[in-house]
């Protein structure tokens, strides 16, 4: 019988061939990556990454749901985003900042992480062709910038258009399809919103 784990490799190397549209991963590199993955069952709360303490690990979201935040100085939470299955967690948005906000990846509700270990997602950038090589690494930098671009442009809106799109935004990245409309595939409560839409 298939353990957990055996299911969530499976899972793992299904969505690893979509994860980032544009690069097709090798199908040696999706089985090193899937093979080699440290596989965890997470707890709510529990923070993956965080600037308090850098790494180079990169993670990948199964199941669950985990959000990205920033904290200001004065410890005011803003909410960056949620994420769904099939996510790649790096690092990068935990950099120290300049400004001095501090960011972390927490997890929201009960999910299942991947730790790749560096050899394994070396050589599956290494198997790319420089072109993209060159995008996969362009396109996570771009992420970044756009998701912070995106949370500034939305401080500039009313709060009901604040919470129309991050609603919208909700039901994209956690939301499934049902006969009636979206469901979310977790519990968002109203400090939730609060966090995501910059009010309270």
């Amino acid at each position: 019988m298939i353990t957990p784990h055996e299911a969530a490799r499976v899972t793992m190397r299904t969505q690893l061939r979509t994860a980032v549209p544009g690069t097709e991963l090798s199908g040696a590199a999706i089985e090193k990556m899937a093979a080699e993955a440290e596989i965890s069952v997470v707890e709510p709360g529990t923070t993956i990454c965080s600037s308090a303490s850098p790494t180079n690990d990169l993670w990948f979201q199964i199941e669950g749901v985990l959000k990205e935040q920033l904290w200001s100085e004065d410890d005011t939470v803003l909410t960056v985003r949620f994420l769904g299955p099939g996510s790649f967690i790096s690092a990068a948005p935990c950099l120290p900042t300049p400004w001095g906000y501090r960011a972390a990846f927490v997890v929201h509700d009960r999910a299942t992480i991947a730790r790749l270990p560096r050899a394994a997602w070396l050589q599956a950038i290494q198997s790319l062709s420089p072109i993209r090589t060159s995008y996969l690494v362009s396109w996570g930098w771009r992420a970044v910038t756009r998701r912070l671009l995106r949370k500034v442009q939305l401080l500039s809106l009313s709060m009901p258009e604040r919470v129309k799109l991050e609603l919208i935004e909700l039901a994209r990245t956690v939301g499934r399809a049902e006969e009636f409309g979206v469901v979310l595939r977790t519990i968002v409560s109203d400090q939730d919103l609060a966090h995501l839409v910059g009010g309270s």
